[in-house]
């Protein structure tokens, strides 16, 4: 008869599509995480605080001249050509963006792609978001950092208590959004949708966000793993 039909080809046959399917599940996901190592390597050759400091006076700079009121400093960042650059998915990027709306700060935005990255390629710092003033004559960095150094400007003051509580959205919260948002394969299909919902998104940088939808999982399973974070 046809050997295609008997047990032992189709046995065969299904062992052959296991292995296959073995081998590309491995190999997407060993790159993956050769991927997500590699930009935790290249994320960590300068820290926002040594950027900002080789930045210093310019920063100084921002909170106006001596005897200049706190007014005409707030008018001043206010005329300046801010630049951010962002994930519209990313949590840190849409604090900044946040912050910069509440305070009726004019700022312009760079959706990064996914993949390439290629947007940042010049950079000294490669993570987002990012805050670029007169096209990079200052580069804010960092999203505590950046709503750290402009709130004093737009008059409001910091404390102990705010300094706690941006401090637990940066390093608890968010790392818990970036887990259950991507803990499982079915949360995929409500991330779709949100990123399919974005106006400022091309369908290009669409399509490669929703691609990265493996690496984000992976990117979850890291986080749990590292910090001990299970889902339930």
């Amino acid at each position: 008869g046809d050997r295609g039909s008997h047990p032992l080809g189709m046995l065969r046959r299904a062992v052959r599509w296991l292995v296959g399917g073995a081998v590309v599940i491995g190999g997407s996901g060993y790159a993956v995480h050769e991927m997500y190592w590699y930009r935790r390597r290249q994320n960590a050759l300068i820290a926002p605080t040594e950027l900002h400091n080789n930045q210093k006076w310019k920063i100084d700079e921002l909170y106006g001249a001596l005897g200049e009121s706190a007014k005409q400093a707030e008018k001043n960042l206010k005329a300046r050509k801010l630049v951010l650059y962002q994930y519209t998915t990313c949590p840190f990027s849409s604090k900044v963006r946040t912050f910069l709306d509440l305070n009726l700060i004019p700022y312009s935005k760079i959706e990064i792609d996914p993949f390439s990255r290629s947007q940042m390629k010049d950079f000294k710092y490669r993570k987002v978001p990012q805050v670029h003033f007169d096209d990079g004559e200052l580069v804010l960095v960092d999203s505590f950092e950046i709503v750290s150094i402009l709130a004093p400007i737009v008059g409001q003051k910091s404390n102990e208590d705010i300094h706690k509580w941006r401090d637990w959205a940066g390093n608890v919260l968010a790392k818990y959004l970036v887990v259950n948002l991507n803990s499982r394969i079915t949360d995929m299909g409500a991330n779709i949708r949100y990123i399919n919902s974005q106006p400022d998104m091309s369908r290009d940088t669409k399509a490669k966000f929703i691609a990265a939808g493996a690496m984000m999982f992976a990117v979850s399973q890291c986080v749990q793993t590292t910090h001990r974070m299970f889902t339930t």
